[in-house]
């Protein structure tokens, strides 16, 4: 593999910093690879919007799969799914993105199907009828309302028993009622990013303490981590980033000893308190800190993280990082610093990092390439770690200028440098020394003064040159 295509990869997995998931994805893409096929459809002229609109193909368990993008008539698609050539076939995803003419999702329009997996996106829903998912109750398990304008939780979700994926994310929601999920008692991952100023009620999401693991409250407005995550013990995936929230009260994630990857990246945190990370000690392993406000770096909070593999601390203003920074952090994998005020970088703060850290981001405008950091591209070549950057202009070194445009691994050896030292009270025996005599009020003590200041510099150059 390229070293360009290496450190894309790693630039992807660590801005994200959920690398589980991406994991579980590319595993489920292999096993689900479509066969493309012609859609079950008539050719007739009354279909051929039908046959634009929508791509079909057959996993490898032979169930259909329908793609439709821009759909320009669902309801004509719905009227041929539900005809009896073609209900009989078992369909494992139903795709629709951008359908015009679609504001209500009508009674019984899936009554007679088969699927595991509707998706309606960036589609205006004006109403959802209470019977829109009869017959799915027992046989959807994901379901995807993302953009379509809805300002509640649609009612006839609850009947959906067999419900594992829920997806509302990017609607109008404002409120989510006490209980509101209470049924859906095998739901394990919930979306509920980008609606904006959304209330989460204490009670909100009771019921789903023993099944949810997957819990996505992106871009809602947060001020603080809501009290209605505090039971959710299963969760192994929470993201809270694009919020607004400053501090973490201490212990908030005391209950979530399954926690492996948590982003906070892009609010307002400052400080953390030593205890914020309290019960996450063995199991979380990816943390974003990205695009946040901090000033110091959080030692005490970060060393019981003794899991972590993941950290992203990019782009706050942490200016100097202690030498214990890591200590406790021995199996620390990908780490980015990129983006914050830092001029230098330490060998004593990573030299026990040798042997697990596999990708380095760091540089910047404060960045300085000099022979403290000879040791970053030693390890380069050494330990092949990658060393990348998400700065621009310059992207990784500062100083010196020669080196401003140069990517970090393609900089030789020999260009960090650090100028030579001149200590300021260096004294050559061949300076000339200009002795002004201290004012007196008579000439007599004048003349006693000078032999005596003489001594004193004839002495001191006599140290001088015998140090020499």
């Amino acid at each position: 593999m390229s070293s360009s295509l290496r450190r894309k990869y790693y630039d992807d997995w660590l801005r994200f910093s959920l690398w589980p998931s991406i994991l579980l994805w590319i595993i489920l893409a292999t096993v689900f690879t479509l066969i493309h096929c012609q859609c079950p459809w008539p050719r007739t002229p009354i279909h051929v919007s039908l046959h634009s609109d929508c791509v079909c193909g057959y996993s490898n368990v032979r169930r259909l799969s329908v793609q439709c993008s821009p759909m320009a008539n669902f309801s004509q698609l719905l009227e041929v799914l539900n005809s009896p050539s073609v209900q009989r076939l078992p369909i494992d995803l139903l795709y629709i993105n951008n359908a015009t003419g679609l504001s209500v999702l009508p009674k019984n329009a899936f009554k007679k199907l088969d699927i595991q997996q509707i998706h309606l996106a960036n589609t205006y829903l004006e109403r959802i009828d209470k019977d829109a998912f009869a017959g799915l109750e027992n046989r959807l398990n994901s379901l995807t309302l993302q953009n379509t304008g809805l300002k509640e939780i649609p009612a006839p979700i609850k009947t959906l028993k067999s419900l594992k994926t829920l997806d509302l994310s990017s609607n109008r929601i404002r409120k989510i009622r006490p209980r509101a999920f209470e049924e859906l008692n095998q739901l394990s991952t919930l979306r509920l990013a980008f609606n904006h100023d959304l209330h989460l009620d204490v009670e909100s999401f009771v019921g789903l303490g023993r099944t949810l693991k997957n819990l996505n409250i992106k871009g809602i407005n947060l001020k603080h981590i809501p009290e209605a995550i505090l039971n959710l013990t299963e969760l192994a995936f929470l993201d809270l980033a694009q919020n607004k929230i400053e501090e973490i009260k201490p212990r908030m994630f005391r209950n979530h000893h399954l926690l492996t990857a948590l982003s906070l990246e892009r609010n307002l945190i400052r400080s953390m308190h030593p205890d914020t990370f309290v019960g996450l000690n063995d199991s979380l392993s990816s943390l974003s800190l990205l695009n946040n406000m901090l000033i110091e770096f959080p030692l005490l909070a970060l060393s019981k993280l003794t899991g972590l593999r993941v950290l992203d601390l990019g782009f706050n203003a942490i200016r100097q990082l202690p030498d214990q920074a890591f200590r406790s952090n021995e199996l620390l994998t990908l780490l980015a610093l990129d983006g914050n005020p830092l001029k230098t970088l330490s060998l004593q703060t990573f030299k026990h990092l040798n042997n697990s850290l596999r990708g380095l981001s760091v540089g910047g405008k404060f960045f300085e390439c000099d022979c403290k950091v000879r040791w970053l591209a030693e390890w380069a070549r050494e330990y092949s770690l990658q060393i990348t950057s998400r700065e621009r202009n310059p992207q990784f070194c500062s100083r010196p200028q020669h080196l401003r445009n140069k990517l970090f691994t393609f900089i030789d050896l020999d260009d960090f440098v650090c100028p030579p030292l001149i200590p300021n009270n260096h004294l050559s025996s061949k300076s000339s020394i200009t002795i002004i005599p201290t004012t007196t009020t008579t000439t007599t003590q004048q003349h006693q003064q000078q032999p005596k200041r003489f001594l004193q510099v004839s002495l001191h150059l006599q140290r001088q040159n015998h140090r020499q």
